[in-house]
């Protein structure tokens, strides 16, 4: 059997950059929802005396309605800007995405190939990727202020003081924030990745050897695929090197059932075997 020889090309980078602006976007609309809210309801002379009132007449849902209606008029000019902007971010992320497989195609055969970088379900994958993360922005908001709402229904319910409805409050904004993190890091590594995925397969690059970022924050369904090659048409399947006839199922090992950066706030990437 005649052996084949594995030539990989290098890593696609990662747009940290992109993502950072992101995420300091996500992170600004959250902090401007909690200041509004701390300044609507803890600091709020009126609401307070509703909210202690409440406690013995359980007569606050009015003056809480009013506020979380004020809120989300106060930031709904900023959900627009953002949501605005998605195209714009996509577009940018998809030209890094672009130059760095511009330069994987060079570094490898030593040559500038006359290539098609813009397979035509690039330009869908920007749209869906604007979609989804319309649809995330504007449940920051609607999350936030139901968590608002439940924590003043709970405090009422419960009687407790102002004091613990803010501790509440501090606690519901600070998971706001994680999310908003969350939402920027596992986005733009998704829209990344499967911008990747489709320049690989636009120039009959079939295959890839997984690369994980080997630290201790690593998933082991992750771990195991460490090395292995993999398909761009199947992301259930793998084999432990080139010259392997079959392929076996990700299952049998315990290992992710998606491509690199896909899987939710996923690190890892591919390294394409040209």
């Amino acid at each position: 059997m005649i052996k084949k020889n594995i030539k990989t090309g290098i890593i696609i980078p990662y747009p940290a950059f992109e993502e950072k602006k992101y995420k300091d976007e996500l992170l600004a609309l959250v902090t401007h929802l909690k200041s509004l809210t701390l300044e609507s309801i803890l600091h709020n002379k009126v609401f307070r005396v509703s909210f202690n009132r409440s406690i013995r007449q359980d007569d606050v849902v009015d003056d809480l309605t009013l506020i979380i209606a004020y809120i989300k008029v106060k930031v709904e000019s900023e959900v627009t800007k953002l949501v605005n902007s998605l195209n714009v971010r996509a577009t940018k992320i998809n030209l890094f995405n672009r130059n760095a497989f511009t330069n994987l195609i060079q570094e490898s055969f030593k040559t500038s190939p006359v290539i098609e970088l813009e397979p035509l379900n690039i330009e869908q994958e920007l749209k869906l990727w604007a979609y989804e993360n319309a649809r995330l922005i504007k449940s920051i908001p609607q999350q936030m202020l139901n968590k608002v709402a439940d924590s003043v229904v709970i405090a009422v319910r419960n009687r407790h003081s102002i004091s613990t409805l803010a501790g509440s409050l501090h606690k519901a904004f600070d998971i706001g924030k994680h999310r908003a993190k969350i939402i920027a890091r596992d986005q733009i590594a998704k829209l990344n990745g499967c911008l990747t995925r489709h320049r690989n397969l636009a120039l009959g690059i079939t295959q890839y050897k997984w690369l994980t970022c080997r630290d201790e924050r690593v998933r082991a369904s992750h771990i195991v695929l460490e090395g292995k090659i993999c398909s761009w048409a199947d992301s259930s399947t793998f084999k432990n090197n080139i010259n392997d006839i079959s392929w076996q199922q990700r299952s049998s090992i315990g290992g992710a059932t998606f491509h690199p950066g896909l899987d939710i706030m996923c690190r890892c990437t591919s390294i394409a075997i040209l």
